[in-house]
């Protein structure tokens, strides 16, 4: 009977773990090649939910973010963000230009890192040192 019960035991936790497993897999090849805004829209994810990030600064990369339980990295190519300044007249006024979000939101993804639980899955070109698989370490 304690056999049956612990095989029942470790079925039910291996269906948990896979089933996560398939999540991310499957999240993962909808993510690769698409644009971020693509990949906002079928992660369903919410503008409070993510932030644009730079490495190094002044340079864009993608968006970082979490949705309930999923923690997410998603890379794009390298987008510098420039700042143009207005001197006429000896002030220095920043010229209001395009959002990070404008610069950034028809670029194709690269990359990605995402936990979701103990599960992690990172492909493509990403920042290593910023990955959840070497932060476990």
């Amino acid at each position: 009977m304690k056999i049956i019960a612990l095989t029942v035991i470790l079925i039910f936790f291996g269906e948990i773990s896979f089933s996560q497993n398939c999540e991310l897999k499957k999240t993962s090849k909808i993510i690769i090649g698409k644009t971020i805004t693509e990949v906002i829209e079928c992660l369903k994810i919410d503008s409070s939910e993510y932030f644009i990030f730079q490495e190094p600064s002044m340079v864009l990369r993608g968006i970082r973010g979490k949705k309930d339980n999923m923690d997410f990295i998603i890379y794009t190519k390298r987008e510098m963000q420039k700042i143009e300044i207005d001197t006429t007249g000896g002030k220095w006024e920043v010229i209001p230009g395009k959002t990070n979000m404008e610069l950034i939101q028809d670029k194709k993804v690269v990359g990605f890192s995402i936990r979701c639980g103990n599960s992690i899955i990172t492909k493509g070109e990403t920042i290593s040192y910023y990955n959840f698989d070497w932060l476990k370490n």
